[in-house]
């Protein structure tokens, strides 16, 4: 029960006699301050969640629409990256309120709400609403890539357009360019090549965009063996995964040898700083790929896409591992029971494999891999080597058990790891949907908002077919998407 005004935001029940209740005799600050549960100011607590008519009473009563939480993220960061609920409105309540619309998030890759909007949510009303509020284009990250740059990428080069050109009409191509034209002489004329002169400054020298702001410390970029060691030791400690890891653990040490060599390759987009820090991270945790096989996987080529996809999933899980370190396979129907699978050994178990029964996720959850995987070495005294990451691929909802088995079987095993002495988030867990089925997109959303369990599940916002189908073309695209959807659940989480 939230007993204080950031988690009474977080949790949407915020009030305004709550509100001037706690704002009475307080500092004037106090609305924009740090706090509460997930370390977040108020209006990021509420932006958060999704919850606008709290966000709107923030606002009215002057909080600061640019107020940064921890990691320097301003609420505009989590709208255009967080957020699944009241996105649209909360960005356009955040930017009618005097939100920077440019103002960069330092510790994310120098990147703006722009970038996010583009390459987390991929949301195109978002996108326009930035636009529209005169977000820069010309803006780059600190991989040097421009929010054009970023837009192509993502197949979203049209949605960089202003309101005026979107609602063109073919006759009005003319006009088009003339407004174009226009366009470039207003930005020359209006002295904003200075902003750009300004976020070059920023980007080398990591000054926040307010005046008088302490300099924001860069991120050291992680090159040589030793490098990636002691940042590996690092987030070991962080997460409190010592009792997997010792400090001069042989898998630690392969980890930052193959780690640094990957940097080294530039034919692969795996190898830039972020993939990097992303698969490194992933690499700590054991891969468990949890596919559906009930009959509807066979309509609309479900299966198929399934298969793709999950096969470029265990080339990136392991591309860093040691030798004898893969991937665990497991389906909602079949029994198989395959463990530390190379991409080749899991392809050839997916072509044999046809799709067939129900849905039953929750129950094959628990038999499946949380007993055999974690319970039986807990009761046994013993402990798993590596913290688990199991990641489920579902069409529907489920079926021949409650609705809450899923749920459930993650609680129960929640609770038991910290009885034993574990983190939680020893064992994390990561749900997608493949397939238009409405009655899985609102089974997945429960899931999402479900604050019991919000801190070990993450649930991917898009379809995994959708994006297959969008990014096949280019296959390096598809891997670095891939990798962020694998890493979300365990980045996220470490990070908030």
């Amino acid at each position: 029960m939230a007993t204080n005004l950031h988690d009474h935001a977080y949790r949407g029940t915020l009030t305004e006699e709550l509100l001037q209740r706690f704002l009475a005799g307080a500092d004037p600050s106090f609305i924009n301050s740090i706090g509460g549960e997930k370390k977040l100011t108020p209006l990021a607590a509420a932006c958060l969640r999704g919850h606008l008519d709290v966000v709107r009473l923030l606002l009215e009563n002057r909080a600061d629409a640019n107020a940064v939480s921890s990691r320097e993220r301003p609420p505009l960061f989590y709208v255009t990256s967080r957020t699944t609920n009241n996105r649209l409105d909360i960005a356009r309540a955040l930017l009618n309120a005097g939100a920077d619309v440019d103002k960069r998030f330092p510790k994310d890759e120098n990147a703006t709400a722009l970038m996010n909007a583009l390459t987390e949510v991929r949301d195109k009303d978002l996108v326009h609403e930035l636009v529209d509020h005169g977000a820069s284009l010309s803006a780059k990250n600190d991989g040097g890539q421009s929010v054009r740059d970023l837009a192509k990428e993502v197949g979203m080069d049209q949605e960089l357009l202003t309101k005026q050109e979107r609602n063109a009409t073919r006759g009005a191509v003319i006009d088009l360019i003339v407004a174009l034209v226009m366009f470039v002489i207003a930005y020359v004329n209006s002295g904003l090549i200075k902003d750009v002169a300004f976020g070059t400054i920023s980007k080398l020298y990591e000054v926040s965009g307010a005046k008088g702001k302490n300099l924001v410390q860069p991120e050291p970029e992680l090159i040589s063996v030793e490098d990636f060691k002691n940042s590996l030791g690092d987030y070991v400690r962080d997460t409190g995964l010592e009792k997997f890891f010792a400090r001069d653990d042989p898998f630690i040490q392969t980890l930052a040898v193959k780690a640094a060599a990957l940097r080294a390759d530039q034919t692969t987009p795996l190898s830039k700083p972020e993939n990097i820090k992303r698969l490194v991270t992933l690499s700590l945790y054991h891969p468990v790929i949890f596919c559906d096989d009930s009959g509807s996987m066979s309509l609309d080529n479900r299966f198929a896409k399934q298969r793709a996809l999950v096969g470029r999933m265990a080339r990136i899980a392991t591309k860093i591992v040691p030798d004898d370190c893969g991937v665990d396979l497991r389906f909602i129907n079949a029994r198989v029971m395959e463990q530390n699978l190379s991409m080749d050994g899991l392809d050839r178990i997916l072509a044999r494999t046809q799709p067939r029964g129900g849905t039953r996720i929750g129950s094959t959850l628990r038999r499946d891999i949380l007993v055999p995987l974690v319970y039986s070495k807990i009761d046994a005294g013993s402990q798993f080597k590596r913290p688990l990451l199991v990641c489920a691929i579902t069409d529907g909802d489920p079926s021949s058990e409650p609705v809450t088995a899923f749920k459930d079987v993650i609680v129960e095993c929640r609770r038991r790891l910290v009885a034993e002495g574990y983190e939680p988030t020893s064992v994390m867990f990561c749900i997608s949907q493949i397939g238009n089925d409405q009655k899985a997109a609102a089974f997945l959303s429960g899931l999402r908002d479900d604050e019991e369990i919000r801190d070990v599940l993450y649930c991917t916002a898009e379809r995994l077919d959708g994006a297959f189908d969008e990014m096949r073309a280019n296959e390096g695209r598809l891997e670095e998407w891939l990798l962020k959807v694998l890493t979300k659940p365990i980045m996220e989480r470490y990070e908030e």
